[in-house]
């Protein structure tokens, strides 16, 4: 351990050398990375000793599993609809009554959410959006107090979530809670994962490519794998890179997830420079849709938005009988042989072409085969041999 440390964080080290539960050795790991100066000369035990957080993190949460068994748990909800997505937010945010304005399912306004409600929304033409209310977040959810995890749990299994601000509440106050309460649990918002992948191997010791074209010292890749007990594997790197991205990229518990941010309450007299408030502390981060319930003002933005954010495309199939009622909702890029096996799988095996019809195009119907890409707003219409 370093000399130079302030006394602060080496008297939180030693507390951490002398804990006994697995519990107090996350805590007190936790409290000595918060004291440590962040610079050039700490990056590698910084990135270290995270790494050795990860480790204990994953234990606890192992114990925790093994303690919960195969219990059910209202938390664990299955995906519905085309894409899932969960509120968040603190006590009174109006989550309640955002869920119900969207998805008209009955909410007993102002009662705290004990478990999670859930709904679903139609929008943008047939796009069918399962919208979750998570119980309120609170300081020390991400550390695994109270039932945080359970919380946690829920708002890393979904694809999109949508962060709620009070605009009555203190601003700065619930931004902050829910930012560093959702960070403490892995979760990464509207940021892409490190352009790095790590393959732990047998044996050949550890390769590192691409790390020249990015004035990257390999060596350093090399010794934080070493300390962190990792002797082979093949690292291939896809841009720049710090130590910290090479923890992320180890640690499996990481998940990168895009969000928005709803603001609650709209309709309130002087919410109005609550809301500039908002979008200055957010900076471009996210983008912020504010809404009232009462009013109904806002929802179809909240949802035109979530669909945007999400990456899909709709596509509408063609037969004998005519245009499918309601599309396919698929990611972007998908292809034609992906909505083939989405309507069954003797549709790609005796597939002969398909026909694509496509608004503002010079040629307005044309045949592709199985890897063609699609956009929104395609008809497909599929030819078999039999």
């Amino acid at each position: 351990m370093p000399a130079n440390l302030p006394p602060e964080a080496q008297a939180a080290y030693a507390r951490h050398l002398e804990a006994k539960t697995l519990e107090e050795k996350i805590r007190t790991l936790e409290e000595f990375l918060s004291l440590v100066p962040k610079h050039k000369g700490t990056e590698k035990l910084i990135a270290l000793h995270r790494s050795r957080l990860v480790k204990l993190k994953k234990e606890l949460e192992k114990r925790q599993m093994a303690r919960k068994g195969s219990g059910f748990s209202p938390f664990s909800i299955p995906k519905e609809g085309d894409a899932q997505i969960v509120l968040t937010g603190v006590r009174s945010s109006g989550k309640s009554a955002l869920l119900s304005a969207l998805t008209n399912v009955k909410v007993e306004i102002g009662k705290p959410t004990i478990e999670p409600i859930q709904g679903i929304a139609v929008c943008c033409n047939g796009v069918q959006l399962q919208m979750i209310e998570a119980p309120a977040l609170f300081e020390g959810a991400g550390r695994g107090m109270g039932n945080g995890r359970q919380i946690l749990g829920l708002i890393r299994n979904a694809d999109l979530i949508a962060i709620i601000i009070d605009l009555t509440q203190d601003i700065e106050w619930q931004y902050n809670l829910l930012m560093n309460e959702l960070y403490n649990a892995d979760i990464r918002l509207n940021v892409p994962p490190p352009p790095i992948e790590i393959e732990r191997t047998g044996s050949g010791g550890i390769l590192v490519f691409g790390a020249e074209r990015y004035n990257i010292d390999p060596n350093d890749i090399k010794e934080f794998l070493m300390e962190s007990g990792i002797r082979n594997a093949v690292v291939r790197i896809f841009g720049k890179v710090e130590l910290k991205d090479v923890i992320d990229c180890l640690d499996g518990s990481i998940t990168y997830k895009k969000a928005i941010i709803v603001a609650t309450k709209g309709d309130v007299p002087g919410t109005s420079k609550s809301y500039q408030n908002l979008l200055e502390l957010v900076d471009n981060k996210f983008k912020v849709i504010p809404t009232t319930a009462i009013k109904r003002k806002g929802l179809d933005d909240v949802l035109n938005e979530s669909f945007r954010q999400l990456n899909l495309i709709r596509i509408w199939t063609k037969s004998d009988k005519g245009i499918a009622d309601r599309p396919l909702v698929m990611k972007k890029g998908a292809t034609v042989r992906d909505v083939a096996e989405r309507i069954h799988s003797t549709f790609v095996k005796y597939f002969k072409y398909a026909v694509i019809r496509r608004m503002n195009e010079k040629i307005p119907a044309k045949k592709v085969g199985l890897n063609y890409e699609l956009k929104d707003g395609d008809i497909v219409q599929i030819v078999t041999y039999v």
